[in-house]
């Protein structure tokens, strides 16, 4: 067999068997453009599949805290501000003067919405305190004569209000 030809090839190469086999890579069989092309549609690919995983991951954490539609600050109307009026305070206590304590629940924007969270409240029984602190209205819930008694009914407000806590009246 005369193998002058396969001269012309010198890429190419005879193996044991007699086939002549190539070793160029597989980028070189394709063009510059539909290079480009591939990588663009891989990054695409890669973007559509984190940006799915991190819709996910927020539809998870989003779950897991369970809020309320009633705190939704898109739902919230602004209200004009009100002044309020300075309490009357003494600093003199005696010794059996007890500090009176109670939960926060929740600061609203609008007093109305404060209004209506604090009668479903005291339809279950509980009493409320509504306390206008610049432009926001606080809502609380009890009068404690100590902080221990305040700490029982806090473990089951957290149930519902997740970042309520102990304030002094």
């Amino acid at each position: 067999m005369d193998n002058t030809q396969l001269e012309l090839f010198s890429g190419n190469k005879n193996t044991t068997d007699g086939r002549i086999s190539s070793r160029r890579p597989f980028w070189s069989y394709i063009r510059g453009y539909e290079k480009f092309i591939m990588v663009l549609i891989g990054f695409i690919v890669t973007g559509i599949i984190c940006f799915s995983i991190g819709v996910e991951r927020g539809r998870q954490t989003a779950g897991l805290l369970k809020t309320d539609s009633r705190f939704d600050t898109a739902a919230i109307q602004q209200r004009p501000v009100e002044i309020p009026k300075p309490r009357e305070s003494t600093n003199t206590k005696t010794d059996n003067d007890s500090d009176n304590y109670t939960i926060q629940i929740a600061s609203y924007q609008s007093r109305a919405v404060a209004q209506r969270e604090a009668a479903f409240l005291k339809k279950k029984g509980l009493t409320t305190i509504i306390i206008a602190k610049g432009t926001y209205t606080i809502l609380c819930v009890g009068n404690f004569p100590d902080k221990q008694k305040a700490n029982t009914s806090l473990v089951e407000m957290k149930k519902k209000y997740r970042d309520c806590f102990i304030r002094r009246l």
